[in-house]
């Protein structure tokens, strides 16, 4: 079972929409996504964070 938005804010203590983008790129296979709102280099439930900038 995938992971939903309400679970990674609780888990990873990030803002809902951030979490909801997370979700996202788990749901369609991402292994990295490019934000700058979360630190780079983070991981989050198996998803790495980098900063495009």
């Amino acid at each position: 079972m995938l992971p939903g938005g309400f679970r990674i804010e609780d888990e990873s203590k990030i803002a809902f929409w951030d979490a909801l983008i997370v979700a996202a790129a788990i749901w369609a296979g991402a292994d990295r996504i490019l934000l700058e709102d979360l630190n780079a280099g983070q991981t989050i439930s198996g998803v790495r964070i980098e900063n495009p900038f």
